[in-house]
């Protein structure tokens, strides 16, 4: 069989690329200490290893989401606890304020003991963490609450279901009493008459709801009344039936929680309806924390001992839905704790499920590498050796 020149050459170039390609290979092994640097290394190992690492991926969200949601619930609890101890402290006051034991002047500095709990609370519900409201659901840009005006009745002037609708603000309560009978709304043909003052009764501004109308204007606020409200009409100025617009609060976020998945089909609650805890002017929360506080004040101010006293309990009743509320955020973060550690012990089997595939033997590289050397010195030898040769090696 005759060997030509051009085959001797081309075997020996093949010879040559191929012990090179592999001293390369190890090379790169060495350098990255992966064993799996591209598909063609071990299709099958670089298959087994995308798998782990998109699950890794999954992993390091949800340890991410549970570290938000440890961050933020850790705040709300902390909020919660404030709020708790400013609630105790107007227990105090309030139970105080509930005996007779004290007259008109230290009632109305109590009123302003609790006005300044009612926005240290306003202040409190509107946390932010990183930008993100707490306690405004998932309206995490907004405010969860803001200043508006609310309504405290007196003397049985209607139920709490007539007011229908409050707008504006006030700097002072004003005390409204109706001085004339009738039905609001219905009636489209007599007005009705009422007074109100802005200085605690010293004096008082008459007024007429026009017939058909259900809407009192004061200039800065208003309320609205439901058609069909039969009002009681007070004879004595500042006594009797009537009831008094003041400051309170209006929860502004959302009715939904702001949710993260802290693992596979596990949704966590993150956010908190302050609504649910706090109440405000437009919650249907029946131990409603914002209006409590607002009529205990206006109570003091008006120096009514029973008022004050009838508000003993739905203060503590308010205090209650607060207490549950941190209990149920402690029981979250237990969950969201629990959850972390599992998910972080999981990831650290993953990375080590990753590194048995991918990465290489540093000591058995090392070897690996000195044989590849070895050959492609050899082949380059040999290959010398065998194109130096000729005609003349033969004769």
């Amino acid at each position: 069989m005759r060997i030509s020149t051009s085959q001797i050459y081309s075997t020996t170039l093949s010879q040559i690329n191929n012990s090179l390609t592999e001293y390369m290979r190890l090379n790169e092994q060495s350098s990255s200490q992966k064993r799996i640097n591209t598909l063609s290394d071990d299709a099958y190992g670089a298959a087994k290893v995308s798998g782990l690492r998109s699950e890794d991926s999954c992993v390091s969200s949800y340890l991410e989401n549970c570290s938000v949601a440890l961050e933020t619930l850790g705040t709300a609890d902390s909020c919660l606890s404030s709020v708790s101890a400013l609630i105790t402290s107007a227990l105090e006051t309030t139970e105080q304020g509930s005996t007779e034991t004290y007259n008109a002047t230290n009632l109305a500095s109590m009123a302003i003991e609790i006005r300044q709990c009612m926005e240290s609370i306003y202040g409190i519900t509107n946390t932010k963490l990183n930008d993100n409201s707490i306690f405004a659901g998932n309206e995490l840009e907004g405010d969860a609450y803001a200043g508006s005006i609310g309504v405290t009745l007196s003397d049985g002037v209607f139920d709490a279901s007539a007011v229908t609708g409050v707008s504006g603000t006030t700097d002072s309560n004003i005390w409204v009493q109706f001085t004339s009978a009738g039905t609001i709304g219905t009636d489209a043909l007599n007005a009705l008459n009422y007074r109100y003052s802005k200085d605690n009764g010293e004096t008082w501004t008459s007024a007429t709801l026009a017939a058909g109308s259900t809407t009192l204007d004061f200039g800065t606020c208003a309320i609205e009344l439901a058609s069909g409200t039969v009002p009681e009409v007070a004879t004595a100025k500042g006594e009797g039936p009537g009831f008094i617009i003041r400051e309170s609060y209006a929860y502004t976020g959302s009715s939904r929680n702001m949710e993260l998945n802290i693992s596979e089909n596990s949704p966590m609650e993150t956010t908190l309806v302050g609504k649910d805890i706090f109440g405000g002017i437009n919650s249907s929360l029946e131990d409603n924390l914002f209006e409590v506080l607002a009529d205990i004040a206006v109570y003091m101010e008006l120096g009514k001992h029973e008022g004050v006293a009838s508000c003993l309990d739905k203060l503590g009743a308010c205090h209650e839905v607060v207490t549950a509320a941190a209990a149920s955020i402690g029981a979250h973060e237990i969950h969201a704790s629990y959850t972390e550690s599992h998910l972080t012990l999981f990831q650290e089997q993953l990375t080590q499920s990753i590194s048995t595939v991918e990465d290489v033997d540093a000591t058995e590289i090392l070897t690996e590498i000195s044989q590849a050397e070895y050959v492609y010195k050899a082949v380059l030898q040999t290959t010398s050796n065998v194109m130096g040769m000729s005609l003349l090696n033969y004769m």
